[in-house]
């Protein structure tokens, strides 16, 4: 009768394997997400830090210099604010500034010419914070509130 034994086994069968291969998958998976999560977090800056990216990019949108020429001239500053960035800024004043951990938040009075010549005056909360950008490198992003 020892003869219709069936063997046995040497190793792990298919489903044992399969499940340390889902194991090492979340374990992979949750390690990534982990990082992804303290990258994207703001680091701590001073709000003297934060106001001197937020002043370069409103004195380049008053000298007229182009979104995208911006961008390329400052790969490490990502400013966000597409509703009235196709305005020309004729003038701007930093009215108040305040800080919430990483992130700073700046309201600038603004003044504002569309293509008719027609001024208007706006005033826009911009937050700031130094975070890693869309691009992978480590910088500034502004966005408008």
């Amino acid at each position: 009768m020892a003869e219709n034994q069936p063997a046995p086994s040497k190793g792990m069968s298919w489903v044992g394997k399969f499940g340390i291969a889902l194991l090492v998958i979340a374990v992979g998976v949750f390690v990534g997400w982990f990082v992804i999560q303290q990258m994207s977090k703001p680091r701590h800056t001073t709000q003297e830090e934060a106001r001197a990216p937020l002043e370069k990019v409103l004195d380049s949108w008053q000298k007229g210099t182009s979104a995208d020429q911006f961008r390329t001239d400052h790969a490490t500053i990502q400013f966000s604010d597409d509703k009235l960035r196709k305005l020309t800024l004729t003038k701007y004043e930093i009215a108040s500034a305040s800080s919430d951990g990483g992130v700073h938040q700046f309201v600038v009075k603004i003044v504002l010419k569309d293509a008719a010549g027609k001024e208007a005056n706006v005033e826009r909360t911009y937050k700031v914070g130094y975070v890693t950008l869309d691009n992978g490198q480590v910088g500034w992003m502004i966005v408008a509130q």
